[in-house]
């Protein structure tokens, strides 16, 4: 198929149907409508896109070694032809191998990637794998919870070419089933008399599962569950969001077991590492009116804050500086007549601990309003002038200004903000190490600069205790209190 070819056949049906209906009296507006869509102004010229291939995760068979994965596995994981016939080995992307290690440390895990790139595998190989291990038919082991049924639809045909696909009547070891209120009655009893090891649903069916009379031997069935698996979880907004977390809680305690995993995919991308990605925004608004509204700025970069917040969040006081672009009333704009560098220093100051620990003693609802942040404590400029006693012979805003351009200047979009630092270089790399590093020596230093003690620093970061709590999480202590003590100390 000639892709080009068929898009300008398309082009030409649609603009004779289009045509069909314009009668236009006037000639010389005809002629003018005539030129205009001649010239294509109802379809844009075709856009070509080049999507890179994954990098080798390595083949499953060289995991199906009866260690890493059961040896069914290599039968099981197979590109096949319709009849059953190995076509090829399957070969993984790196993020299915490294989901596969996730999951045989008994954690939980969660995989964001884009469309297409395998996300199934990355929770369905480790379920399998399971289910070989412990013994299949010995009930459901794994619910996995769709947000519509056209993806568990989709998944069941998926699952069949490789559960089925090349044993004797297309029946493998290990079975599943589609439960999302498709299924006939008889369908249904028959699931219930016979649990599969793989019950694909939905989230309003599992809620069903949970509280119907009719359903409660699936839930006895589902007694030690394995996996529960949220496939494109990033789907539920708001109020939504928390019901199917709730919904996920419910699960966890009718059917979990000690060894429960719980994982969730979403298609969200993570641009992390890419300077060339941004944002896509929902709305957009003319670049004259955004001009419009901002005046005389003359910077092509803005600074602001999320006014949706509260003292019980991560973070209470959450700056940033974005390209200049239209923004909502829960992004509030700051704009300073200041020269950039101490614009990057106020920027600073507002995303310091220090500060965020005195929002918190101000704020009372859940909005930051312009009135309160009027009334914070803000370094006045003249503050960053003082040398800084651990680095002699510099200011503290020549000490700051540069850990503030690598933490802000990450994507290409915000280049005239690194400009107008006196930086010319590409963005800087996404170091996950440095990020945390680098915050810490600012905090640190903002700690000084505002007069805390060591103990009154211990004091005011165990005021955010959701920082406290990821880190115990990831870490298994609270980190970043002890960066920041640590520099804090070396500073003094």
């Amino acid at each position: 198929m000639d892709v080009f070819e068929l898009r300008d056949q398309m082009v030409v049906e649609y603009a004779v149907y289009v045509q069909s209906f314009l009668t236009i009296s006037d000639p010389r507006l005809r002629d003018s409508v005539g030129d205009e869509i001649e010239s294509g102004l109802l379809w844009p010229e075709p856009r070509i896109g080049l999507n890179p291939s994954f990098e080798s995760g390595g083949k499953i068979d060289d995991l199906a070694d009866g260690v890493i994965l059961h040896k069914e596995c290599r039968k099981i994981f197979q590109i096949k032809s319709d009849d059953g016939e190995v076509i090829s080995p399957l070969e993984l992307h790196p993020h299915q191998a490294q989901a596969i290690e996730t999951a045989r440390r008994g954690v939980n895990y969660v995989l964001t990637t884009g469309t297409g790139s395998g996300k199934s595998l990355a929770y369905i190989i480790p379920i399998v794998d399971a289910v070989l291990r412990e013994g299949p038919g010995k009930g459901i082991r794994a619910i996995v919870v769709y947000p519509m049924n056209a993806l568990a639809n989709s998944q069941a045909q998926e699952l069949d070419k490789y559960l089925n696909w090349g044993y004797t009547n297309r029946r493998g070891p290990v079975t599943f089933q589609r439960y999302t209120g498709q299924e006939t009655d008889a369908e249904k009893q028959a699931i219930i008399e016979q649990p599969p090891d793989i019950l694909l649903t939905n989230y309003v069916m599992l809620e069903l599962i949970l509280t119907r009379v009719d359903e409660l031997c699936l839930v006895d069935a589902a007694k030690g569950l394995r996996f529960l698996v949220f496939d494109e979880f990033h789907t539920y907004p708001g109020r939504q969001g928390a019901d199917v977390a709730f919904l996920a809680r419910r699960a966890r305690l009718a059917c979990g077991g000690d060894k429960l995993q719980i994982v969730g995919t979403s298609a969200t991308v993570s641009s992390a590492g890419d300077p060339s990605r941004s944002a896509y925004p929902e709305a957009w608004v003319d670049q004259i009116e955004v001009d419009a509204q901002l005046g005389d700025w003359p910077h092509h970069w803005l600074l602001g804050f999320g006014n949706a917040t509260s003292t019980t969040n991560e973070r209470t006081m959450l700056p940033a500086v974005i390209p200049r672009t239209a923004v909502g009333n829960s992004f509030q704009l700051i704009l300073p007549a200041t020269p950039p560098a101490q614009t990057a220093l106020l920027g600073a100051s507002l995303s310091s601990f220090a500060l965020d620990f005195i929002v918190r003693q101000k704020i009372g609802g859940v909005n930051l309003s312009h009135f309160l942040v009027k009334q914070l404590p803000v370094l006045v400029p003249e503050t960053y002038d003082q040398p800084v006693p651990w680095d002699p012979g510099h200011s503290v805003a020549d000490w700051h200004v540069p850990l503030v351009l690598e933490l802000t200047y990450t994507a290409w979009d915000l280049a005239p903000w690194a400009a107008e630092l006196g930086y010319s270089g590409p963005p800087f790399a996404y170091d996950e190490a440095r990020r945390e590093q680098l915050p810490a020596e600012l905090d640190a230093c903002f700690f000084h600069l505002y007069g805390f003690s060591k103990g009154q620093v211990e004091y005011a970061m165990e005021s955010f205790p959701i920082v406290k709590r990821h880190d115990e999480v990831r870490y298994g202590e609270f980190r970043t209190k002890r960066i920041i003590l640590e520099s804090f100390e070396l500073y003094s």
